[in-house]
């Protein structure tokens, strides 16, 4: 007997027409096994740097990935295209709010992943980050010292700032009873904001800001780019790009 998952994508594939009109045109329908990726996907403007163990090794990634896949019953096809690995997937869910019927909730899923020799760049769009799995061959998230290049420091002979922050969350290293946890806050310039008495004891888990969309291309430019700092999340604004 197929499994949930297969019985689905047969039913999906048998009611839905094989064109429809959707968003002002024609659309084909999906086929996992006959789309064009390089036609075809397009992608946010975000990703996971993780860190590579010594053992790293794409295959034996790609297989703990579709091993994965096929625990949580989800069918995927997976592609290469420009150094790439990609699998698109379909995903189910019954519905929250139901205590004991069900009504299945259908989900299109990409995950992208592309060895960068000194880390590995990973993007789900379940959100789902494989860090700290060595059965995978990934560690961390990559350092923060490699991230914080993300917000290039200013030239110290230009009149104006090419990247500042607008946004930090912290977390604060004392664990005293009354100590706050963690805090996060809002300002125009963080850098011009009145520093507090403990910021040294401040550990950053993620801002906001600006920073040139191309450095070195054209630095009047500016973005607003999130960086987390735990998982290694880089995410910046603008329309999806075309793979």
């Amino acid at each position: 007997m197929l499994s949930l998952g297969s019985r689905i994508e047969a039913m999906l594939q048998e009611n839905q027409p094989s064109t429809e009109y959707i968003g002002g045109g024609f659309r084909a329908r999906l086929d996992l096994q006959k789309v064009l990726i390089s036609k075809e996907l397009q992608l946010p403007r975000a990703v996971n740097l993780l860190q590579k163990e010594s053992n790293f090794d794409m295959a034996t990634f790609c297989r703990y990935l579709e091993y994965r896949f096929l625990k949580e019953d989800r069918i995927y096809e997976d592609y290469s295209s420009r150094g790439a690995v990609i699998y698109m997937y379909l995903a189910y869910e019954n519905s929250p709010f139901l205590k004991e019927s069900y009504y299945l909730q259908m989900r299109h899923g990409i995950m992208v992943i592309r060895d960068l020799g000194t880390c590995v760049a990973f993007y789900d769009s379940s959100d789902f980050v494989p860090a700290n799995t060595p059965e995978a061959g990934i560690g961390k998230a990559i350092h923060s010292r490699q991230l914080r290049g993300l917000f290039p420091e200013p030239d110290p002979d230009s009149t104006s700032k090419t990247s500042f922050l607008t946004m930090v969350s912290m977390r604060n290293s004392h664990l005293a009873g009354r100590a706050v946890r963690s805090r996060s806050f809002w300002a125009a310039d963080v850098q011009e904001t009145i520093p507090a008495l403990d910021d040294h004891a401040q550990i950053l888990k993620a801002v906001f800001g600006y920073a040139p969309d191309r450095a070195g291309v054209d630095a009047g430019l500016r973005t607003r780019r999130y960086v987390g700092f735990n998982r290694g999340r880089v995410s910046q604004a603008g329309r999806f790009l075309h793979f």
